[in-house]
């Protein structure tokens, strides 16, 4: 039998390749993420729920910077540091669902900045605007890659980050091309 990544390859058909593999679903799905070769598609279909919600916050992000480039496609699969390229501007797509707490509510987004880990130059967070309102008119910040400094941060709905940092969907492309100008100097 074929390796299940070779004939995921070959037909970019995850059901076929699980298929004629013999492996469960499960199993490849593991071995698929792993090697880089998932598409982004398959993760929506068939990957984990929070895997499923990153992926649509990437489609939103595409459909609001129609000139970024993703990294799924034209550099590497699940690209570790970012998802996304504006000239030479990285940018890595975050997204947290809305968890209430006794503090009215609050978001946890994880980054992929660790002290000996490349970050992205921008990292472009999705936050959920109400309870189960997913990518409903979704609350979006902006935060350089710089700024981040710890690989968790949770964000209350009175943190100062809201206020300093977010940006209206029909405002993204622009700042994301400001950004491209100053980094593309």
């Amino acid at each position: 039998m074929k390796d299940v990544v070779e004939l995921y390859l070959e037909s970019k058909d995850f059901e076929k390749a699980v298929k004629e593999s013999g492996m469960t679903a499960l199993a490849a799905h593991i071995r698929l993420l792993s090697s880089g070769v998932l598409s982004i598609d398959d993760k929506i279909e068939y990957g984990s729920y929070n895997q499923m919600r990153g992926a649509k916050a990437e489609e939103l992000f595409k459909k609001l910077v129609p000139n970024s480039i993703s990294a799924n496609d034209f550099i590497r699969k699940n690209n570790p540091v970012f998802d996304f390229m504006v000239g030479n501007l990285t940018i890595d797509i975050k997204y947290s669902s809305l968890f209430t707490t006794r503090n009215d509510g609050e978001w946890s987004v994880k980054f992929t900045s660790h002290k000996n880990q490349k970050h992205a130059d921008l990292y472009v967070v999705f936050l959920e605007r109400e309870k189960e309102s997913f990518l409903d008119n979704p609350i979006i910040l902006v935060i350089p890659g710089a700024f981040v400094t710890h690989p968790h941060k949770t964000i209350g709905k009175k943190s100062n980050i809201l206020s300093q940092y977010q940006v209206k969907d029909d405002e993204l492309a622009g700042v994301i091309e400001d950004f491209s100008k100053i980094k593309n100097k």
